[in-house]
Order: C-alpha cells, then structure tokens, then sequence
C-alpha cells in the first residue's frame, strides 16, 4: 500500500540497471492501481515519488535582426517535461521545445514599446510539479 500522506498521482515506475540506477518507466495511478506500459523488462522495478520540479539552468534574451529571441535551458530528473508556458508581459506567446536538446526557444515578433518588460515561464513535468521563473528585460 502507499502512504496515505503522499499524493498516489506523483508515483511513477522506475526502472533499475544492474549498476542501480534509476530511469523512469512512466506509469498512471488509476483505480487505486499504478499501471506502465513496458517494452522491455528491466533488471529490476522500483515505485519513485516524482515531487522534484523541472529545472530551469540558464534563461537568455537576446536582440537579434531587430527581434527578442529566447532560450531557455531545462530538463526534468525523472518524470520528463509535459508542458511548458511563456508568458510576454503576463500574456502568452508561441514556443518551441527541443526534447532532444531540452531547450525551450523563440522569438517576439511583436514590436515592444520602450521601457521594462517581463518575460516568464512555467514548466510542468508529467507528475504536475511546476517551475515558474521570470526575467525582466529593457527596450530602449
């Protein structure tokens, strides 16, 4: 059983080297049970509570040709990204998510008035914890 103190929603199955480590297998808490679907079996499964929020490592804003451009680095220890937002002043902007490279990157094609603006993002995993970042930036 698990305990009754841990959100069942943030479980998730971990497969396990012969070295010991861990890699996520997936996995939903449905009708009291946690189901995966599996490829391949791995030496050995473990049940991991996912509570850890993705991380944001750098968050870059750019002028170039006459537009902002962003980037921003960021990966999920286990679970993996599901999600992600950003926010241009409080209102959302398109994005593009390179799982590969786990970079989150784009452009504002709008043309911003001089003066402070905030660019903000938030990124869900698939266990639904959330990082939320903000960076201002000047247009003079």
């Amino acid at each position: 059983n698990l305990p009754a103190s841990k959100n069942p929603k943030k479980y998730i199955l971990a497969g396990v080297t012969e070295k010991g480590s861990l890699y996520s297998l997936g996995g939903e808490f449905k009708g009291g049970e946690l189901k995966a679907k599996l490829s391949a079996f791995p030496y050995a499964i473990s049940l991991y509570y996912d509570s850890l929020a993705p991380k944001i490592f750098y968050f870059t804003i750019k002028k170039s040709n006459g537009n902002f451009q962003f980037f921003i680095k960021t990966a999920d220890d286990f679970s993996g990204i599901d999600e992600y937002s950003i926010l241009l002043n409080d209102e959302w902007i398109p994005a593009y998510y390179d799982a590969k490279k786990d970079l989150i990157y784009g452009e504002i094609r709008e043309n911003l008035n001089t003066g402070k603006h905030s660019l903000s993002i938030i990124v869900v995993d698939k266990k639904k914890n959330i990082k939320k970042l903000s960076k201002n930036f000047i247009v003079e």
